[in-house]
């Protein structure tokens, strides 16, 4: 099943605060962790970017 616009913003705002929580807590950027989650981060925008452009 397609994932809804407002699913994806969902799910790419929630990964923004846990980024945001891993790096408060002393997390290195370069650190699994962190590369994972901005991966992440690209796929939904790349995501969000290709269902905001078919509207």
């Amino acid at each position: 099943m397609a994932e809804s616009l407002e699913d994806l913003k969902e799910q790419y705002k929630n990964l923004k605060e846990f980024q945001s929580e891993m790096r408060q807590s002393g997390l290195s950027a370069s650190s699994r962790q962190m590369k994972d989650s901005a991966n992440q981060l690209g796929k939904l925008n790349k995501k969000i970017e290709k269902l905001e452009k078919g509207r």
